[in-house]
């Protein structure tokens, strides 16, 4: 014979199962689909793909998370992922302006610096006569050791430069070498102004040769890593305008000059300021990347840069996945458990 209590919590366990709504004969848990309302005494959570049923013992103050707040976690989401879109475009474009304004400061200070170097190769014909009758030569000896052996001199010099400086500006940094090269020559023209005997005046004409012709390989060689293949004829027949305009404007610095303030002093003020470029650019020029204006090598520059947006974009999808995927639920001791989907 059965114990009258045992019996009773019996009948009472089955009239709790088939009052409540979510507990089968059985006396498991019964899901109803998402749509279906909370039933009286309970309270339910909504993930993306289940739903999640406590017992009034076990719940606090809980509420439905309904698809407005999915809708509002996504767009915050979007929201964050536009911000920072836009703050690394604003950020490119800063550095594109940036590498711009220093692309055409190279370029200013190598021309100018190209103008005076080639300014050096006309400063001592308009006043041959009178560096002749200083040093006490006669017509012949003018027009043979001023007129030719130093002239010869300067481009003997120079000829071998462009081979040594050329060679060595695939391996060196190019804005120091730039600079030690300027800096020979034009140490020379400045100590022209000195000078006291033809012998130092030789000598110091022929170093001036060897800045002449070392400088140009290096500015052809930095140029061509600034432009692009389509960009360089353009940038070739500028330089070669400005030897052009050096050579003019040594020759009407030295015959305006000359005569006025003696045949030493064009020597003085195209040296100096060509000293002065020499400097800013070992001092203010970035040595661009060799070849980094190829074609081959912009095409897998761009292409990197495509892979690691498209890299960026997949991580902020699956940031948005894992926030779709987990709720919070608070449960009667004031904790957070997660309910992973």
């Amino acid at each position: 014979m059965s114990d009258p209590s045992t019996a009773r919590s019996q009948e009472g366990e089955s009239a709790e199962r088939m009052s409540s709504p979510l507990l089968s004969d059985d006396g498991k848990n019964r899901l109803p689909s998402p749509s279906a309302a909370a039933p009286d005494g309970y309270d339910w959570t909504a993930t993306s793909s289940k739903l999640s049923y406590l017992p009034p013992a076990d719940r606090s103050p809980l509420r439905r998370r309904s698809d407005t707040d999915f809708s509002d976690s996504n767009h915050s989401s979007s929201s964050d992922a536009l911000l920072e879109s836009r703050s690394t475009s604003m950020a490119t474009t800063t550095t594109d302006t940036q590498k711009e304004r220093q692309r055409k400061w190279t370029v200013f200070l190598y021309s100018i610096t190209t103008v005076l170097l080639y300014a050096d190769q006309n400063l001592l014909a308009p006043n041959l006569t009178a560096a002749a009758n200083e040093f006490g030569f006669s017509n012949d000896e003018r027009d043979s050791k001023l007129g030719g052996a130093i002239a010869l001199a300067f481009f003997v010099l120079g000829a071998p430069a462009s081979l040594l400086v050329g060679c060595l500006a695939d391996s060196w940094p190019r804005a120091p070498l730039f600079c030690v090269t300027v800096c020979i020559g034009e140490g020379a023209c400045l100590v022209t102004y000195f000078t006291t005997t033809y012998r130092q005046l030789y000598v110091c004409r022929a170093l001036t040769g060897f800045s002449v012709g070392g400088a140009l390989p290096l500015v052809y060689s930095v140029l061509g890593d600034l432009f692009e293949a389509k960009d360089r004829p353009a940038v070739s027949a500028l330089v070669g305008m400005g030897c052009g305009i050096g050579i003019s404007l040594g020759q009407g610095i030295a015959g305006f000059l000359g005569p006025r303030f003696g045949w030493r002093f064009p020597f003085l003020v195209v040296s100096i300021p060509a000293l002065v470029c020499a400097l800013l650019v070992l001092w203010t020029v970035k040595d661009p990347v060799r070849g980094g204006m190829e074609e081959a090598v912009i095409q897998r520059r761009d292409m990197g840069q495509l892979m690691v947006e498209l890299t960026h974009d997949n991580g902020n999808d699956n940031d948005n996945d894992n926030d779709n995927d987990s709720t919070l639920i608070p449960n009667s001791s004031g904790a957070n458990s997660t309910i992973q989907s």
